[in-house]
């Protein structure tokens, strides 16, 4: 699977002993990147401001890495389209190509692009063989000429832009194998999303995550 944010293990002493389990992890934010998106106990919500230090504090819940990712991209698209953040375009070559720049304008660069799936799956040059790439973004993907990397998880009509290294967008620590932490530390820059064609649907999805400061 394709990731959105830097994945990394959380170690911990503490999980050695029976029953151990932290509720919230900190996280050191940069200051001048808010508004920061965070793992909640049920979902993610938006933290405008750091703590002192500057930290923002994430928490640990039971949640799939890839349906915690496409939280993000909701969140972070509706986000987007409210505050005109720019990061967020109609699924057509225009549109893909604003939100390329829209991250490479934050010299973010190499940057990637995140795909759904092709499913079914398309059979090429010869039986059994899948093709990755969805018919439709076919023509897009070779017109824009960037590295994409397919991922169940990305929804259907949607190309997401990021940078290749993920750690300039955020971090999500496994706590365990079934429970994470996350943050998005650089939303209004480091992710950019196509989607759509014509109606943009993902664009115009109404957000569920909560705001706090």
């Amino acid at each position: 699977m394709s990731h959105l944010l830097h994945v990394s293990r959380f170690q911990s002493k503490a999980l050695q002993r029976k029953g151990a389990m932290p509720l919230m992890l900190e996280y050191g934010v940069p200051e001048e990147t808010a508004p920061y998106l965070v793992s909640s106990s049920s979902s993610v919500m938006w933290i405008s401001e750091p703590h002192p230090g500057p930290v923002v504090k994430a928490a640990v819940r039971e949640v799939s890495l890839g349906d915690f990712f496409r939280e993000c991209v909701d969140a972070v698209a509706a986000m987007g389209r409210q505050q005109e953040w720019g990061n967020v375009h109609l699924l057509t070559l225009e549109g893909l190509r604003a939100a390329i720049e829209h991250v490479s304008f934050y010299e973010l660069e190499p940057l990637e692009l995140l795909i759904p799936r092709a499913y079914p799956p398309q059979k090429v040059n010869k039986p059994g063989t899948p093709d990755l790439m969805p018919p439709d973004l076919r023509p897009l993907l070779e017109e824009v000429g960037l590295p994409f990397r397919p991922s169940a998880w990305v929804p259907a009509n949607t190309v997401i832009v990021v940078p290749k290294d993920r750690a300039f967008v955020g971090v999500v620590w496994q706590v365990t194998p079934k429970k994470i932490a996350g943050v998005v530390h650089n939303a209004a820059r480091g992710i950019a999303i196509a989607s759509g064609g014509a109606t943009g649907e993902l664009a115009q999805r109404p957000s569920t995550s909560s705001s706090a400061g």
